[in-house]
Order: structure tokens, then sequence, then C-alpha cells
């Protein structure tokens, strides 16, 4: 899986980028983790390990920026 970051204009990467970054599948509070770690070779994209994953779930996505914890729930189908 893959995750990108971007400023607010939806083309700069974030900077400082995420110190941690993780997706939780399934509901809130359970399910698996997922952890991203940052790809050196192009800003603001964070990959996880290869695995198998379902097709379509709900998660959440965990990221610390600037100190701070950031979530946000989501659904693909």
């Amino acid at each position: 899986m893959t995750a990108y970051f971007y400023q607010a204009d939806g083309t700069s990467e974030m900077s400082p980028a995420p110190s941690k970054v993780e997706l939780r599948i399934g509901a809130s509070g359970s399910g698996t983790v997922v952890n991203f770690a940052a790809e050196p070779k192009e800003a603001g994209k964070f990959v996880s390990e290869p695995g198998t994953y379902p097709d379509a779930f709900p998660g959440q996505i965990d990221a610390t920026i600037n100190g701070e914890s950031v979530s946000a729930p989501f659904t693909i189908r």
C-alpha cells in the first residue's frame, strides 16, 4: 500500500513529513495494523511492506505530524 502526504495546495510534499504513519484495517480500535515507512526516493510518499489485503474495507489512517497525532477514517470499496 502507498500513502502520499501533501501540503494544503495538493501539489507540494508535506514539510516536515510525518514521523509515523500506520493504517488500521477494520473497525476502530481493532483489526490489522499496517506500518508505513518513508520512501527515500520520492518525497511525501510512504509505503508498507507487500502483503495480502482485502479488496474492500473500512479503516483508519493514523499519522504523527509536527508532533501531533492525526487520524482519518476511510472506506475502500
